[in-house]
């Protein structure tokens, strides 16, 4: 197994593809925004006489789209070092003689410990920067943006929060080929919670919902065993607080229970739920199983497996 000085490899990585390209699609906003910020100081330029100032304020946006660029290129690179992993791990999937063989995984997280610290330092440093510099040319008052945006902002919350009133706790996990989606539960609270939390983040509670309680179906289809490890970490991670090296040990345990669908693991929000339902599902007692209900939407002709005991757990909707 992976020892704990190892597993620091991961601190930083929390082994997800997704929340490296939200970070780099982020980071492209960034610079669009940055090159319409150029865009309007170059004809705000052409229509005074104090060039001397609008080239200082070019010098210093041009400077904040190379921070820009610079964080593109390293989030990418670590995107492709987590993917060379995903690959090196679903050769295990496809070969059983080398499912305890870990070193092939261990000289990967090696590679990816190399990158990991020293570009989220540079990143975190360059969006500082970056921040600083745009916060300066907004000050210089040469520069005037209208207040559309405002406006928009308070017509959206307006909106949200007649939103919130129709909505209901969604306790089901819904796992639909047709919708080629996950829809995970979730309660009111949670949303309410995502926005106070995050209110930069999220423009509005079905914003929120999309985000975080509709998933691509294909991250959990394509390599199942991958999915079940990073989602174990996760859980262990994000939702209990444990250390690196609890995290990845707990998401090695899960990676080869072939008869665990990966999607369940952040339905379950909690070690206390998973383990409830992996015991149930050792037992055969998945009607037993309360805390949410589990539908399946499958495409017509086609079948999917699954360890279920009885018909009650599973509700298909199939056209």
């Amino acid at each position: 197994m992976i020892t704990s000085e190892e597993a620091k490899a991961l601190e930083y990585s929390n082994l997800k593809l997704e929340s490296l390209q939200d970070k780099i699609d982020l980071a492209k906003e960034k610079r669009s925004e940055i090159n319409h910020l150029i865009e309007t100081i170059q004809s705000s330029k052409e229509l005074s006489n104090v060039h001397v100032q609008f080239n200082d304020l070019l010098a210093q946006a041009n400077e904040a789209l190379s921070y820009v660029d610079e964080n593109i290129s390293l989030l990418s690179n670590l995107k492709n070092n987590l993917m060379r992993l995903e690959n090196t791990i679903s050769d295990f999937n496809s070969n059983s003689s080398n499912v305890n063989d870990i070193n092939l995984i261990r000289s990967q997280i090696y590679d990816i410990d190399q990158g990991f610290t020293t570009s989220y330092n540079i990143v975190s440093l360059n969006d500082s920067k970056i921040k600083d510099i745009l916060s300066k040319i907004k000050c210089s008052n040469l520069v005037h943006t209208d207040d559309s945006e405002s406006a928009s902002s308070i017509s959206i919350t307006t909106t949200d929060l007649t939103d919130l009133e129709l909505l209901e706790d969604q306790q089901s996990l819904v796992i639909s080929e047709k919708a080629k989606s996950v829809f995970l539960p979730y309660t009111i609270d949670e949303i309410k919670k995502y926005i106070e939390k995050y209110p930069d983040t999220y423009s509005s509670y079905k914003d929120v919902i999309l985000k975080q309680f509709v998933l691509d179906i294909a991250q959990f289809n394509r390599l199942p065993m991958i999915s079940r490890f990073k989602e174990g970490y996760s859980l262990m991670r994000d939702c209990e607080a444990k250390s690196v090296s609890e995290s990845i040990q707990f998401g090695f345990s899960l990676m080869f229970k072939s008869n665990l669908y990966p999607a369940i693991i952040p339905a379950c929000k909690s070690e206390a739920v998973l383990k409830q339902y992996l015991t149930l599902l050792d037992s055969n007692r998945l009607d037993e199983f309360t805390p949410f209900k589990i539908k399946f939407e499958i495409n017509p002709s086609k079948i999917y497996l699954h360890n279920f005991s009885s018909k009650k757990e599973k509700e298909f909707y199939i056209d």
